[in-house]
């Protein structure tokens, strides 16, 4: 319950994380292409589905080197600055909702991540949101309007289950530094593995501990038909 979460300044992994684009339309040239996003929670990486991106936001594929990196156009000096990318060129402008339903792939299980449209992205870190459906609110509503699962392969004790695969019985939190490594062993992670950054996350107000969020089955009990309320 959101009455039970408290915000404390707490310092989390920072990752920017390159998802290929395997189709990239010919126009961004003929470099290998990836969508950027940025997260603070690489646990949960192992639940993404999809990539949100504003409808209404231009957004660029940068030449950098040999790769091409698609990020919001407002954003790509700051991301620039921050990636230590040298001689980056806009080589195209695309509107997001032209990347409406565009497939990227996951960068260490073998399936798919969906490019879907949100209006909650905002231009704070690339303007492509990881999105996992069963580990966040706005992650649930987009998925659940593009038809995701709200996939959650965590326990109550914070544990992956074992629809996670290799990741199973791991605390998520313990899971950070595995996940870190597996993304800069399949050339994904885009700055330093040590990055960090120091914000206010959510607590829960008994323990003071970092929470987690995850989709699970509730059931509510409707008392308002046949007079049931005049009843007790």
């Amino acid at each position: 319950a959101q009455a039970e979460v408290e915000h404390e300044t707490h310092r989390s992994p920072s990752v920017y994380v390159a998802f290929p684009f395997p189709d990239a339309p010919k126009e961004w040239g003929d470099k290998p292409a990836s969508i950027v996003i940025w997260t603070t929670t690489p646990w949960t990486l192992v639940a993404n589905l999809a990539i949100a991106v504003h409808p209404k936001v231009t957004y660029a594929a940068v030449e950098v080197g040999d790769q091409v990196f698609v990020v919001a156009e407002p954003l790509v000096e700051k991301i620039a600055a921050v990636l230590g990318w040298k001689d980056a060129r806009i080589c195209a402008r695309v509107k997001g909702e032209a990347l409406d339903r565009r497939r990227a792939r996951h960068p260490f299980i073998e399936r798919d991540s969906l490019v879907v449209l949100g209006d909650h992205v905002t231009l704070e870190a690339t303007g492509c949101v990881h999105t996992a459906p069963g580990h966040g609110e706005e992650d649930y509503a987009v998925g659940r309007a593009y038809g995701l699962e709200p996939f959650a392969p965590v326990d109550k004790g914070g544990r992956y289950t074992e629809e996670a695969g290799e990741w199973a019985g791991q605390g998520v939190f313990d899971a950070n530094p595995k996940i870190i490594a597996r993304l800069v062993e399949r050339g994904a992670l885009l700055n330093q593995p040590n990055a960090t950054i120091e914000h206010q996350y959510a607590h829960c107000w008994r323990c003071k501990k970092p929470v987690i969020f995850r989709a699970t089955e509730q059931w509510f009990l409707k008392v308002d038909h046949n007079d049931l309320r005049k009843k007790a």
